[in-house]
Parts: C-alpha cells; structure tokens; sequence
C-alpha cells in the first residue's frame, strides 16, 4: 500500500473561499455523503474545533500572529492532500479501523507541523467520502534578509517551487520521498516516480474531479446492474409462475389420463361381460332352434300318423263303387 501526497498553489483569495465553502459543505460537491459529514474533523492554527474553518480567517490570523509580508500578485496559500492506498482504512469486514486511523492522522499533522513550523493553518480530516484523507492549508513563508532589515515573507515558490521548473519537480520529489519516510511506520511506501512511470501530474481539483466522475460512473454502473438484477427477477418470476403453471397443467393432464385409463378399464370389463352374455344368449337361442326343430319334427311326424291313420279309416268306411264286381 502506498502514501499519497499532493500540494497545489491557491493563487487567489477567491479559490481559498472556494475551499473553506468545500471544507463546510456548501458547495455543489455532489462526490461526498451528507450523511457522515458529522464525521469529519478540523483543526484551527494546530488546535482541533467543533466544526468547519473559515480558512480566510485563519489566514488572516496567522500572517497576523506571524507578521508576515505579502508579494504582489503572490499565492495566498498552499493545500497539502495527505492519503493512502483505500485499503489501509479499512478492516477486514470494510469498516474503518478507527486506531488506526487515529495514529495516522496525529502523525501526519504533527510531521507537517515538524516540516513546515508555524506555516499549518487550518486542517480538515474528510471522511464523508470515498478514501478518508487529510486537507492541510498552510501560509508557506521565509525569512527573508536584506542590507537594511529582516522581513517574514508568504511564498510558495520558496518553500514548494523552485527558480525553475526542474528544481520545483526535484523538491516535489524530496518532499514524496520524505513523506514516505515518515509513514513507513505504518507499513505504507512511496509511490513510482512519475519520471518512471510517465503518469501526468493531477492537481487536487483534477483529482477531486476524476474521483467524482469515477464515483458518478460506479453509481451508473451499480444502478444499471439494480435496474438488470430487478429485471432478471422479473423474469425469473415470470418464469416461475409459467412454470407453476405448466406443473399444474402436467397435473391436472395426468388426472385426467388416470380417469381415461380407468374409464377404459371399465369398459372392457363392460365389453368382456357383453361378450360373455352374447355368447350365453348365442348359446341359448341355439338350444332353443334345436329343441324347436325337434318339437316341429315330431309334431310333424305326429300328424303324419295321424293322417295317415285317418285315410286308413276312411278307406275302410267308403263302400264299394256300384259299377265295380270283382
């Protein structure tokens, strides 16, 4: 996990209000959560206050307290971010670990007290938004002599820049590699040089910006994945009423089958019976022609005889013709 330190120029008083009006939360700032604004913590000339600093007024105070001399169209001051890598906050259930983040920041305002005597204003701890960080505002003065009196003079040139650009970079590099130095207790290194790394230097502003627009497109991201989530339980639910649905419809089918099937049963225990009485009746009219043609034969037979008995008789009776003699 690395240590993080920025430091960018306030060139006029109007970008200083602009930052005490972030510090108390009356800007636009739409990147922090004012639901744990509460949390933050601030600090006034080295002493830590209930609530959020009028950094013009603490301005104002210290060049008093310190008799310090202007320069025409010079910065009026200089804000020092002070962060680490998101994971150094945090415990294993994502909670911040509040030791230790305690012991970071008494060790970072008093390093910065050590490196910059007398220079720190006002300091804010932020954690309403994603990575807890300090926002140290300092007056960067010197001492500047001359032939005719010894004067206390605001500079940031002095005490951040350098007479040229390369020089201002090699004390940006000093002053990450010191930084580094001191929060090794906490098993925190310095970042790649950018000089390595070819990264473009991001000033405060430019990071807050991109931050914002990270946290912007996560909250695009998570609403996106909410909206396709609710969608896929829609149809999940779709789905599982269809398929309710079929599962009674398979139901109700296989009770009726089952019915079919013992309707069909029936019937051919029906249609068995049947058979068998046909058969039984078949049977029985058989019999029935048998006995028949017998009775009617012997009826016949019968009357035959007695036919035959009654010509017998009348051949018997009938006398003999008159014209016959034997």
């Amino acid at each position: 996990m690395y240590s993080i330190l920025r430091v960018e120029r306030i060139r006029r008083i109007g970008d200083l209000a602009g930052a005490s009006a972030h510090g108390a939360r009356t800007d636009a700032g739409t990147h922090y959560d004012p639901a744990r604004r509460h949390l933050n913590r601030h600090w006034r000339l080295g002493l830590e206050v209930a609530g959020p600093v009028d950094l013009l007024e603490a301005r104002r105070a210290l060049i008093a307290r310190e008799g310090l001399v202007e320069r025409k169209n010079g910065a009026v001051a200089a804000e020092m971010l002070l962060s680490a890598s998101g994971d150094f906050f945090f415990d294993r259930e994502g909670q911040i670990d509040q030791g230790r983040l305690d012991r970071w920041v008494q060790r970072n305002l008093d390093c910065v007290a050590q490196r910059f005597p007398r220079m720190v204003a006002a300091a804010r701890l932020d954690l309403d938004e994603g990575t807890p960080h300090l926002a140290v505002f300092l007056v960067p003065f010197y001492t500047k002599s001359t032939k005719n009196k010894v004067s206390t003079t605001l500079s940031y040139r002095r005490v951040f820049g350098g007479a040229t650009r390369a020089k201002a970079r090699e004390k940006m590099r000093a002053l990450q590699d010191w930084y580094a130095a001191e929060m090794a207790e906490f098993g925190l290194r310095r970042g790649v040089p950018r000089a390595r790394t070819g990264r473009q230097h991001l000033t405060h502003h430019q990071y807050a910006q991109r931050k914002r627009q990270e946290e912007e497109k996560r909250r695009c991201d998570l609403a996106a994945a909410e909206a396709a989530r609710k969608i896929g339980e829609e149809r999940w639910e779709r789905a599982r009423r269809r398929l309710g649905a079929l599962e009674r419809l398979q139901a109700e089918l296989d009770r009726r089958d089952a019915e079919l099937t013992q309707r069909a049963a029936a019937l051919d225990q029906r249609a068995e019976h049947l058979a068998r009485l046909i058969a039984a009746a078949r049977r029985s009219a058989a019999a029935i022609d048998r006995l028949a043609n017998a009775a009617a034969q012997d009826e016949l037979a019968g009357a035959t005889r007695r036919l035959a008995d009654a010509e017998a008789r009348l051949r018997t009776l009938a006398p003999p013709s008159p014209g016959f003699r034997s």
